[in-house]
Protein backbone atom coordinates (compact mmCIF):
# COMPACT_ATOMS: atom_id res chain seq x y z
CA UNK A 1 0.00 0.00 0.00
CA UNK A 2 1.47 3.34 -1.09
CA UNK A 3 1.38 6.32 1.26
CA UNK A 4 1.32 8.71 -1.70
CA UNK A 5 -1.39 9.12 -4.32
CA UNK A 6 -0.73 11.27 -7.39
CA UNK A 7 -3.44 13.01 -9.42
CA UNK A 8 -2.48 13.49 -13.10
CA UNK A 9 -4.46 16.01 -15.16
CA UNK A 10 -4.48 15.24 -18.92
CA UNK A 11 -5.15 18.21 -21.17
CA UNK A 12 -7.74 17.37 -23.84
CA UNK A 13 -6.76 19.72 -26.69
CA UNK A 14 -4.80 17.69 -29.24
CA UNK A 15 -3.85 14.02 -29.46
CA UNK A 16 -0.25 14.84 -28.51
CA UNK A 17 -1.17 15.23 -24.84
CA UNK A 18 -2.54 11.71 -24.59
CA UNK A 19 0.41 10.30 -26.55
CA UNK A 20 2.84 11.86 -24.05
CA UNK A 21 0.80 10.65 -21.09
CA UNK A 22 0.91 7.11 -22.46
CA UNK A 23 4.67 7.29 -21.89
CA UNK A 24 4.76 9.19 -18.58
CA UNK A 25 1.87 7.74 -16.58
CA UNK A 26 3.34 4.18 -16.42
CA UNK A 27 6.49 5.67 -14.88
CA UNK A 28 4.48 7.17 -12.01
CA UNK A 29 2.42 3.97 -11.76
CA UNK A 30 5.61 2.00 -11.19
CA UNK A 31 6.46 4.23 -8.22
CA UNK A 32 3.15 4.92 -6.47
CA UNK A 33 -0.62 4.98 -6.89
CA UNK A 34 -2.06 7.35 -9.48
CA UNK A 35 -5.46 8.67 -10.52
CA UNK A 36 -6.34 10.59 -13.69
CA UNK A 37 -8.33 13.74 -14.33
CA UNK A 38 -9.61 15.36 -17.52
CA UNK A 39 -12.14 18.03 -18.44
CA UNK A 40 -13.81 16.66 -21.57
CA UNK A 41 -16.37 13.83 -21.67
CA UNK A 42 -15.41 12.69 -25.19
CA UNK A 43 -11.73 12.65 -24.26
CA UNK A 44 -12.61 10.69 -21.13
CA UNK A 45 -13.61 7.76 -23.37
CA UNK A 46 -10.17 7.76 -25.02
CA UNK A 47 -8.41 7.87 -21.65
CA UNK A 48 -10.49 4.94 -20.38
CA UNK A 49 -9.51 2.99 -23.47
CA UNK A 50 -5.82 3.58 -22.74
CA UNK A 51 -5.93 3.28 -18.94
CA UNK A 52 -8.91 1.03 -18.08
CA UNK A 53 -7.35 -0.06 -14.78
CA UNK A 54 -6.90 3.43 -13.30
CA UNK A 55 -9.43 5.66 -11.48
CA UNK A 56 -10.44 8.48 -13.86
CA UNK A 57 -12.35 11.62 -12.91
CA UNK A 58 -14.19 14.17 -15.07
CA UNK A 59 -13.70 17.81 -14.08
CA UNK A 60 -16.89 19.91 -14.46
CA UNK A 61 -16.90 22.66 -17.08
CA UNK A 62 -16.14 26.12 -15.80
CA UNK A 63 -18.39 27.45 -18.59
CA UNK A 64 -21.58 25.83 -17.29
CA UNK A 65 -24.45 28.19 -18.14
CA UNK A 66 -22.03 30.71 -19.69
CA UNK A 67 -21.14 31.10 -23.36
CA UNK A 68 -17.41 31.40 -24.04
CA UNK A 69 -17.60 34.13 -26.67
CA UNK A 70 -14.54 36.16 -25.67
CA UNK A 71 -11.37 36.01 -27.72
CA UNK A 72 -8.46 35.01 -25.52
CA UNK A 73 -5.54 37.43 -25.38
CA UNK A 74 -3.49 35.43 -22.84
CA UNK A 75 -2.33 38.61 -21.12
CA UNK A 76 -4.76 38.91 -18.19
CA UNK A 77 -4.83 37.09 -14.88
CA UNK A 78 -7.22 34.10 -14.85
CA UNK A 79 -8.64 35.27 -18.17
CA UNK A 80 -9.89 31.76 -18.98
CA UNK A 81 -11.93 31.46 -15.78
CA UNK A 82 -15.35 33.16 -16.03
CA UNK A 83 -17.20 34.90 -13.22
CA UNK A 84 -19.82 32.16 -12.89
CA UNK A 85 -21.20 29.40 -10.67
CA UNK A 86 -19.76 26.90 -13.12
CA UNK A 87 -16.24 28.03 -12.27
CA UNK A 88 -17.11 27.88 -8.55
CA UNK A 89 -18.41 24.31 -8.85
CA UNK A 90 -15.30 23.31 -10.81
CA UNK A 91 -12.91 24.67 -8.16
CA UNK A 92 -15.01 23.05 -5.41
CA UNK A 93 -15.02 19.69 -7.23
CA UNK A 94 -11.24 19.81 -7.63
CA UNK A 95 -10.56 20.53 -3.98
CA UNK A 96 -13.10 17.98 -2.72
CA UNK A 97 -11.47 15.38 -4.99
CA UNK A 98 -8.10 16.06 -3.38
CA UNK A 99 -9.55 15.48 0.10
CA UNK A 100 -11.83 12.52 -0.71
CA UNK A 101 -9.20 10.61 -2.71
CA UNK A 102 -6.34 11.46 -0.34
CA UNK A 103 -4.30 13.06 -3.12
CA UNK A 104 -0.75 13.92 -2.04
CA UNK A 105 0.74 15.33 -5.27
CA UNK A 106 -0.41 16.76 -8.59
CA UNK A 107 0.89 16.59 -12.17
CA UNK A 108 -0.52 19.36 -14.35
CA UNK A 109 -0.51 18.91 -18.12
CA UNK A 110 -0.11 22.64 -18.95
CA UNK A 111 -3.13 23.80 -16.88
CA UNK A 112 -2.16 27.01 -15.10
CA UNK A 113 -5.58 27.17 -13.42
CA UNK A 114 -5.28 23.71 -11.81
CA UNK A 115 -1.62 24.21 -10.92
CA UNK A 116 -2.58 27.28 -8.89
CA UNK A 117 -5.57 25.51 -7.27
CA UNK A 118 -3.41 22.51 -6.31
CA UNK A 119 -0.63 24.63 -4.82
CA UNK A 120 -3.27 26.63 -2.90
CA UNK A 121 -4.54 23.34 -1.49
CA UNK A 122 -1.05 22.56 -0.19
CA UNK A 123 0.01 19.97 -2.78
CA UNK A 124 3.41 19.53 -4.37
CA UNK A 125 2.95 20.23 -8.08
CA UNK A 126 4.82 19.12 -11.18
CA UNK A 127 3.73 21.10 -14.25
CA UNK A 128 4.36 20.52 -17.94
CA UNK A 129 5.99 23.50 -19.59
CA UNK A 130 3.76 25.18 -22.18
CA UNK A 131 6.31 26.10 -24.85
CA UNK A 132 6.43 29.59 -26.32
CA UNK A 133 6.62 33.03 -24.71
CA UNK A 134 4.40 32.96 -21.62
CA UNK A 135 5.92 36.13 -20.10
CA UNK A 136 2.90 38.27 -21.07
CA UNK A 137 0.42 35.95 -19.32
CA UNK A 138 0.32 36.56 -15.55
CA UNK A 139 -1.65 33.34 -14.98
CA UNK A 140 1.01 31.16 -16.61
CA UNK A 141 3.82 33.06 -14.90
CA UNK A 142 2.20 32.63 -11.48
CA UNK A 143 1.53 28.94 -12.18
CA UNK A 144 5.20 28.44 -13.03
CA UNK A 145 6.09 30.14 -9.77
CA UNK A 146 3.63 27.90 -7.87
CA UNK A 147 4.90 24.64 -9.34
CA UNK A 148 7.68 22.85 -7.48
CA UNK A 149 9.24 22.05 -10.85
CA UNK A 150 8.47 22.07 -14.57
CA UNK A 151 9.09 19.38 -17.16
CA UNK A 152 9.39 19.99 -20.90
CA UNK A 153 8.59 17.13 -23.31
CA UNK A 154 11.27 18.25 -25.76
CA UNK A 155 15.03 18.97 -25.88
CA UNK A 156 16.40 22.21 -24.48
CA UNK A 157 17.38 23.12 -28.06
CA UNK A 158 13.66 23.73 -28.71
CA UNK A 159 13.52 26.30 -25.91
CA UNK A 160 13.38 30.06 -26.25
CA UNK A 161 16.68 31.65 -25.26
CA UNK A 162 14.97 34.18 -22.96
CA UNK A 163 12.76 31.70 -21.06
CA UNK A 164 13.10 32.80 -17.43
CA UNK A 165 12.20 29.48 -15.73
CA UNK A 166 14.95 27.30 -17.20
CA UNK A 167 16.49 26.68 -13.79
CA UNK A 168 13.38 24.87 -12.55
CA UNK A 169 12.67 23.03 -15.83
CA UNK A 170 13.75 19.48 -16.62
CA UNK A 171 14.07 18.98 -20.38
CA UNK A 172 13.11 15.37 -21.02
CA UNK A 173 14.34 15.43 -24.59
CA UNK A 174 12.82 13.51 -27.50
CA UNK A 175 9.82 11.54 -26.26
CA UNK A 176 9.90 9.46 -29.42
CA UNK A 177 10.31 5.79 -30.08
CA UNK A 178 13.65 4.74 -31.47
CA UNK A 179 13.40 4.39 -35.24
CA UNK A 180 16.06 3.02 -37.55
CA UNK A 181 16.42 5.71 -40.26
CA UNK A 182 15.52 4.57 -43.76
CA UNK A 183 18.74 3.90 -45.64
CA UNK A 184 17.15 4.62 -49.00
CA UNK A 185 14.42 7.25 -48.96
CA UNK A 186 11.94 7.33 -51.80
CA UNK A 187 11.94 10.42 -54.04
CA UNK A 188 9.38 13.12 -53.36
CA UNK A 189 7.90 15.01 -50.42
CA UNK A 190 5.53 14.04 -47.61
CA UNK A 191 3.05 16.59 -46.23
CA UNK A 192 1.65 15.97 -42.73
CA UNK A 193 -1.00 18.43 -41.61
CA UNK A 194 -4.60 18.68 -40.42
CA UNK A 195 -5.26 22.27 -41.50
CA UNK A 196 -7.21 22.01 -44.74
CA UNK A 197 -6.17 25.51 -45.86
CA UNK A 198 -2.49 24.69 -45.41
CA UNK A 199 -2.89 21.38 -47.25
CA UNK A 200 -4.76 23.05 -50.12
CA UNK A 201 -2.17 25.80 -50.52
CA UNK A 202 0.84 23.49 -50.36
CA UNK A 203 -0.75 21.05 -52.81
CA UNK A 204 -1.45 23.91 -55.21
CA UNK A 205 2.21 24.98 -55.13
CA UNK A 206 3.41 21.39 -55.56
CA UNK A 207 0.90 20.37 -58.25
CA UNK A 208 3.61 20.78 -60.91
CA UNK A 209 6.42 19.37 -58.73
CA UNK A 210 8.51 16.87 -60.64
CA UNK A 211 8.41 14.27 -57.87
CA UNK A 212 5.51 12.53 -56.08
CA UNK A 213 3.83 14.21 -53.11
CA UNK A 214 2.19 12.15 -50.34
CA UNK A 215 -0.35 13.85 -48.06
CA UNK A 216 -0.96 12.44 -44.57
CA UNK A 217 -3.83 14.01 -42.67
CA UNK A 218 -7.55 14.08 -42.12
CA UNK A 219 -8.36 16.45 -44.98
CA UNK A 220 -8.24 15.20 -48.56
CA UNK A 221 -7.20 17.77 -51.16
CA UNK A 222 -9.42 18.25 -54.19
CA UNK A 223 -8.83 16.25 -57.35
CA UNK A 224 -8.04 19.45 -59.27
CA UNK A 225 -4.37 18.98 -58.54
CA UNK A 226 -1.88 16.95 -60.50
CA UNK A 227 -1.78 13.18 -60.35
CA UNK A 228 1.59 13.46 -58.57
CA UNK A 229 -0.31 14.09 -55.30
CA UNK A 230 -1.47 11.06 -53.31
CA UNK A 231 -3.56 11.26 -50.11
CA UNK A 232 -3.41 8.38 -47.60
CA UNK A 233 -5.40 9.92 -44.71
CA UNK A 234 -4.65 9.55 -41.02
CA UNK A 235 -1.96 7.10 -39.87
CA UNK A 236 -1.01 5.96 -36.37
CA UNK A 237 2.67 5.39 -37.07
CA UNK A 238 4.42 8.24 -38.89
CA UNK A 239 7.81 6.54 -39.05
CA UNK A 240 6.29 3.57 -40.92
CA UNK A 241 4.46 5.74 -43.45
CA UNK A 242 6.91 8.55 -44.20
CA UNK A 243 9.11 7.19 -46.97
CA UNK A 244 10.61 10.47 -48.23
CA UNK A 245 13.58 12.35 -46.79
CA UNK A 246 11.89 15.77 -46.93
CA UNK A 247 8.73 16.23 -44.85
CA UNK A 248 6.48 19.28 -44.52
CA UNK A 249 4.56 19.38 -41.24
CA UNK A 250 3.08 21.52 -38.47
CA UNK A 251 5.10 22.35 -35.37
CA UNK A 252 3.59 20.03 -32.77
CA UNK A 253 6.14 18.60 -30.33
CA UNK A 254 5.31 14.94 -30.95
CA UNK A 255 5.35 15.22 -34.73
CA UNK A 256 8.59 17.21 -34.87
CA UNK A 257 10.35 14.93 -32.36
CA UNK A 258 9.29 11.78 -34.19
CA UNK A 259 10.40 13.06 -37.59
CA UNK A 260 13.73 14.44 -36.35
CA UNK A 261 14.43 11.19 -34.52
CA UNK A 262 14.01 9.40 -37.86
CA UNK A 263 16.53 11.87 -39.39
CA UNK A 264 14.00 13.46 -41.73
CA UNK A 265 14.63 16.88 -43.25
CA UNK A 266 11.69 18.81 -41.88
CA UNK A 267 9.97 21.95 -43.14
CA UNK A 268 7.78 23.32 -40.35
CA UNK A 269 4.68 25.36 -41.18
CA UNK A 270 3.77 26.54 -37.67
CA UNK A 271 0.14 26.78 -36.63
CA UNK A 272 -1.33 29.61 -34.59
CA UNK A 273 -1.20 28.58 -30.94
CA UNK A 274 -1.16 30.47 -27.63
CA UNK A 275 2.22 32.04 -26.88
CA UNK A 276 3.35 31.43 -30.51
CA UNK A 277 4.75 28.11 -29.32
CA UNK A 278 5.04 26.53 -32.78
CA UNK A 279 6.55 29.66 -34.33
CA UNK A 280 9.12 29.89 -31.54
CA UNK A 281 10.10 26.23 -31.87
CA UNK A 282 10.31 26.41 -35.67
CA UNK A 283 12.46 29.55 -35.53
CA UNK A 284 14.84 27.95 -32.99
CA UNK A 285 15.27 24.80 -35.08
CA UNK A 286 15.77 26.84 -38.25
CA UNK A 287 18.46 28.94 -36.57
CA UNK A 288 20.56 25.88 -35.68
CA UNK A 289 20.08 24.19 -39.04
CA UNK A 290 17.95 21.35 -37.69
CA UNK A 291 14.82 22.22 -39.70
CA UNK A 292 13.38 24.87 -42.00
CA UNK A 293 10.64 27.27 -40.95
CA UNK A 294 8.08 28.22 -43.61
CA UNK A 295 5.78 31.04 -42.53
CA UNK A 296 2.16 30.16 -43.41
CA UNK A 297 1.75 33.71 -44.70
CA UNK A 298 4.10 32.76 -47.58
CA UNK A 299 2.19 29.70 -48.78
CA UNK A 300 0.59 31.62 -51.66
CA UNK A 301 4.06 32.34 -53.04
CA UNK A 302 5.34 29.38 -55.03
CA UNK A 303 8.93 30.64 -54.97
CA UNK A 304 8.93 30.77 -51.15
CA UNK A 305 7.72 27.18 -50.97
CA UNK A 306 10.34 26.01 -53.48
CA UNK A 307 13.11 27.89 -51.64
CA UNK A 308 12.12 26.11 -48.42
CA UNK A 309 12.36 22.73 -50.16
CA UNK A 310 15.79 23.61 -51.53
CA UNK A 311 16.93 24.78 -48.08
CA UNK A 312 15.64 21.57 -46.47
CA UNK A 313 17.44 19.45 -49.02
CA UNK A 314 20.69 21.15 -47.99
CA UNK A 315 20.28 20.47 -44.24
CA UNK A 316 23.29 18.75 -42.71
CA UNK A 317 22.83 15.09 -41.87
CA UNK A 318 25.36 15.45 -39.06
CA UNK A 319 23.03 17.92 -37.30
CA UNK A 320 20.11 15.51 -37.68
CA UNK A 321 22.29 12.68 -36.40
CA UNK A 322 22.53 14.43 -33.03
CA UNK A 323 18.75 14.17 -32.57
CA UNK A 324 18.81 10.50 -33.56
CA UNK A 325 21.61 9.88 -31.06
CA UNK A 326 19.55 11.52 -28.32
CA UNK A 327 16.70 9.09 -28.91
CA UNK A 328 19.09 6.16 -29.20
CA UNK A 329 20.55 7.14 -25.80
CA UNK A 330 17.18 8.25 -24.43
CA UNK A 331 17.16 9.61 -20.89
CA UNK A 332 13.57 10.86 -20.59
CA UNK A 333 12.38 7.79 -18.65
CA UNK A 334 15.00 8.10 -15.92
CA UNK A 335 14.77 11.92 -15.90
CA UNK A 336 11.01 11.93 -15.34
CA UNK A 337 11.26 9.12 -12.77
CA UNK A 338 13.85 11.13 -10.82
CA UNK A 339 11.67 14.25 -11.01
CA UNK A 340 8.59 12.46 -9.67
CA UNK A 341 10.57 10.92 -6.82
CA UNK A 342 12.17 14.22 -5.82
CA UNK A 343 9.16 16.50 -6.22
CA UNK A 344 6.11 14.35 -5.46
CA UNK A 345 7.09 11.24 -3.51
CA UNK A 346 9.95 12.41 -1.28
CA UNK A 347 9.85 16.22 -1.61
CA UNK A 348 12.08 18.39 0.55
CA UNK A 349 9.94 20.94 2.32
Amino acid sequence: MFDTNILFYIHHHGKGHLARCEKLIPIIESLTSIELLTADSDFLIEIKRNFPHLPIHLLPSKWEGVKDTSERTFDQAFEGVPFSKGATKRASFFHHLIVERNITGFVSDVSAELTIYARGAGLNVLMQRHSGDISCDPTQVFAYQCANALYAPYPELFESSDFSFKDKTSYLGMLANRVVPTSENQPGITLIHNDKDVIAKVCKQLSHFSQPVTVIGGYQPTSDYSSNIKHIGHVNDLSANVQTEIVICSGGNNTVCELLSAMKKVIIIPQERPYYEQFSKAANLDSIGAAVMLDPALLDDEQSVMRSIKKADALSLSTLQSFYNEVANSHWYSAFEKLVKEQLICPSR
